[in-house]
């Protein structure tokens, strides 16, 4: 009989375990469970003033595992967490990983769009000594949905690790022709497509150079919140998520309850410039909604402040443009083609 705990649980016995950020991306957990590991196996590594993964925290939870006669065998550096942006220490990762004899994945899928800026690759020191790295281009760079890279240091390690044989579909192409034999799915759309043609149309200048406006417009949105009485930038960008807040939320709840009115100085009563204290991201306790129950609301600016546009998007000045013989609107809609 399956059991029902298992998702949770995983087999009995000593354990594999996994180590992220407690900032970290949900999909670790979730494929924890579905790969039969169990979610308990990941454990959740606490993180600086900065949302980082710290590294004295990670050789902890390490060591308390081998005591407990567990496996460790993966660690999981964020570059990019979710809500802050944030970049783990990945070349102290990669030490410890190595040290330990750990399997390191980076997760890029939302920041390793930088690398492709000479002036913010940096953010991403170490990643070479990465096992894996997982990349998606249908965030950052804003290629439609879906389009995600899988990289791995080794040659042929995804063959040897999902190959099946199948005479009657792989015949005589070479492999790198039958991407089903190194992948878990068979039958897919032409994902890469989308990719190529807007690197084609921008090349690696185009894209360094959207990187760099993305960056450039998170810090002038940073700039505009700081100045803003009625509002309290939580911390400076790491990168494009302006994380800020709302001050007296709960007060102005109060207040509206009791019959009062809402005045500017009850805004500021409760900031950083009034009271001098840094804000938390979060409370404690269940968070179900976004707002206004979370004190912080956050933003990437490139996906709502910079856009960006579709790589093969018409330029401003320019409502319909010609593309491959399509005619693209000002609201990148395909147009019908031009009559005889």
């Amino acid at each position: 009989m399956a059991d029902p705990n298992a998702r949770e649980r995983g087999p009995g016995g000593p354990r594999l375990v996994a180590y992220t950020s407690a900032e970290g991306h949900y999909s670790l957990q979730k494929n924890a469970g579905l790969a039969g590991l169990g979610r308990r196996s990941v454990r959740a590594i606490q993180v600086d003033e900065r949302g980082r993964m710290s590294v004295p925290a990670l050789l902890e939870a390490i060591e308390a595992d081998r005591r407990a006669r567990h496996r460790p065998f993966l660690v999981n550096a964020t570059a990019g967490t979710t809500v802050r942006g944030a970049f783990d220490p990945i070349a102290r990762i990669a030490a410890v990983s190595r040290g330990e004899g750990l399997w390191l994945h980076v997760d890029g899928a939302f920041g390793g769009t930088l690398l492709l800026s000479p002036e913010h690759r940096h953010r991403l020191a170490g990643c070479e000594r990465a096992d894996s790295f997982a990349w998606d281009p249908h965030k950052m760079m804003g290629i439609p949905l879906q389009s995600s890279v899988l990289l791995v240091s080794r040659p042929g390690l995804l063959s040897a690790c999902l190959d099946e044989n199948a005479e009657y579909l792989f015949q005589s192409d070479p492999d790198e022709l039958n991407p089903g034999r190194r992948s878990l799915q068979c039958g897919r759309p032409n994902d890469a497509l989308k990719l190529w043609a807007a690197w084609q149309r921008l090349g690696d200048r185009g894209w360094a150079e959207r990187v760099g406006r993305q960056v450039a417009l998170a810090r002038r949105a940073a700039r505009l919140v700081d100045a803003d009485p009625e509002l309290l930038l939580v911390e400076e960008p790491a990168s494009v998520n302006v994380c800020f807040e709302v001050p007296g939320a709960r007060q102005r709840r109060r207040l509206r309850e009791a019959g009062s009115g809402w005045a500017p100085e009850d805004r500021l009563r409760n900031s950083r410039r009034a009271t001098g204290d840094p804000p938390r991201l979060r409370e404690p306790g269940p968070r179900r909604g976004t707002f206004p129950r979370a004190r912080t609301a956050s933003t990437r600016v490139v996906l709502l402040t910079s856009g960006p546009r579709a790589p093969w998007a018409a330029p401003r000045q320019t409502p319909v443009r010609d593309l491959g013989g399509c005619r693209v609107g000002p609201r990148n809609q395909l147009l019908a083609p031009p009559g005889p």
